[in-house]
């Protein structure tokens, strides 16, 4: 009777059979240049090649030496970028890591002297108020829950066309948000849970 023959092979698999490492992005981080309007992203990465896209579009091809890589471009708007490698998606980098947050309104209020208003949100950050698209006011926020006054002389008697926006270092300006247009002697709270900061 014949008897079966067991051999073991001992030392590393053949380059067929050996798992190929999965590529991916890591220790990405991201900055803004406001003179330039550009965003920075840089990272880590274990492929030679990149792709930057923006809204779905690639925008700028990304090299990568030693590992990491760093890509500065231009760009308008608040849409996502992604980092792709061929087809695949290997980060995504919505435009809360880029851009600062839209101001948070907890209070608005119209008095017969001007418009009072109660934000709250991060420190340090530029508040911008403009009427029609004109800066009419900029407040500097020391703590996260700022007030802000608006005498009728810049408000024109009229709490319309008001919009805000706010600015933290490094970052893009947040989206305008739309001041809501008040008659004298109302008072509107926007967020409730916010006013027990007060």
């Amino acid at each position: 009777m014949s008897m079966a023959a067991v051999v073991t092979v001992v030392g590393p698999l053949s380059v067929n059979a050996a798992t190929t490492q999965a590529s991916k992005v890591t220790a990405v981080k991201t900055s803004y240049n406001s003179k330039k309007h550009a965003v920075t992203i840089k990272g880590r990465a274990n492929v030679a090649k990149l792709a930057l896209q923006y809204k779905g579009k690639k925008i700028a091809n990304v090299k990568v030496k030693s590992g990491k890589f760093s890509v500065t471009k231009a760009f308008k708007g608040y849409g996502a970028f992604k980092l792709v490698h061929g087809t695949k998606n290997l980060k995504t980098i919505s435009s809360s890591k880029y851009a600062t947050p839209r101001i948070n309104l907890v209070i608005a209020e119209r008095t017969t002297k001007g418009m009072h208003y109660k934000i709250t949100g991060p420190k340090n950050a530029k508040l911008v108020i403009a009427r029609k698209g004109k800066t009419i006011k900029t407040v500097k926020t020391a703590k996260t829950m700022t007030k802000v006054y608006l005498k009728n002389a810049l408000i024109k008697n009229s709490s319309k066309h008001l919009t805000m926006t706010q600015r933290t270092s490094n970052k893009k300006t947040s989206r305008a948000y739309t001041l809501p247009a008040l008659k004298v002697g109302v008072k509107q709270v926007i967020n409730t849970d916010d006013v027990l900061l007060n």
